[in-house]
């Protein structure tokens, strides 16, 4: 699962970023991808967010306050009680007779 989102990434820097500029040099390189990088996470809308941008998707969820946080209705009880130990014994010989 990591690799998928890795080549999604991957696939779409090459296909926004580096198919569409002429790099200058290593410092003029270093700053675009930078630049690019800081503008994908920031500010640029994502499927997996309701095609929100990063700050709105935060400002709706930091909105609901509380309800994130309280554990109470997340927990819930055990589906069977633990387990026993086991009690093992050593196995009975057999007299020869």
């Amino acid at each position: 699962m990591q690799n998928d989102y890795a080549a999604a990434f991957n696939g779409r820097m090459r296909g926004e970023f580096l198919n569409e500029i002429l790099f200058f040099g290593i410092a003029h390189a270093s700053e675009a991808v930078a630049d690019w990088v800081l503008t994908y996470y920031t500010e640029r809308a994502h499927s997996a967010r309701g095609y929100q941008t990063p700050k709105a998707f935060a400002a709706q969820h930091t909105a609901m306050g509380d309800r994130l946080r309280a554990p109470e209705p997340l927990r819930r009880l055990p589906i069977a009680p633990s387990a026993q130990p086991r009690i093992s014994r050593p196995p009975a010989l057999a007299s020869a007779g």
